[in-house]
């Protein structure tokens, strides 16, 4: 990919994109500009998976929105982009959070060892909480987590959604059990009991 990323003339981007079939354009556009906006997401100091699906964002957003662009010369259609993405970044960062959200990496326990004792009243309220999301988003879960632990890409074949799409809304629906899971005493007291995540030395990138 990255011989491939060399080959874009990004400045040609913009035009290419209007055109009218831009489907290839908008892949190199993805290709050029994911990974650098991933790591300036990462860098500021969001986690992998929030990374992640702020780029497919920022990705989207900023492609129904070249239309608007007026180049400057070389290099400005590049500048024009990372602007924007710093803008979307300044927003998520200034988004509220819940007080006591758990890690969006460990809501959902993949790892049974790290429950001990008495778990009947963690089950319950996970599950509650899960009942809570809608049927795609509990389907979602499921294949994510629970049963077949599928890619995104499978995912999104199996629920009719891109592979970005699947990204985002398993986001979104990681961050609305935070929010129903947030004061509940059995999570605190599960979470407790959790060593520390090392995010930069183990895998917990999204896949």
């Amino acid at each position: 990919m990255a011989a491939q990323m060399y080959e874009i003339n990004v400045d040609k981007l913009p035009d290419r994109m209007a055109e009218p079939a831009p489907d290839a354009a908008f892949q190199d556009f993805a290709i050029v500009f994911g990974p650098r906006l991933f790591r300036m997401f990462r860098q500021a100091g969001l986690s992998a998976c929030d990374s992640e699906a702020l780029a497919v964002t920022s990705i989207t957003e900023i492609s129904l929105k070249v239309h608007r662009f007026e180049s400057q010369g070389p290099g400005s259609f590049e500048r024009w982009v990372l602007q924007i993405g710093r803008r979307l970044l300044i927003d998520e960062l200034r988004r509220p959070r819940p007080k006591n959200a758990p890690d969006l990496d460990q809501i959902v326990p993949t790892d049974a060892s790290c429950v001990t004792g008495d778990s009947s009243a963690l089950i319950k309220v996970l599950a509650a909480a899960l009942a809570s999301l809608t049927e795609q988003d509990q389907i979602l879960l499921r294949l994510r987590y629970l049963e077949d632990e599928l890619p995104y890409a499978e995912i999104g074949c199996k629920l009719g959604l891109s592979e970005g799409a699947a990204r985002v809304r398993h986001l979104r629906a990681l961050r609305e059990l935070a929010k129903a899971l947030a004061d509940e005493p059995a999570i605190v007291e599960w979470r407790s009991r959790l060593r520390p995540l090392d995010i930069e030395g183990t895998d917990h990138e999204c896949k």
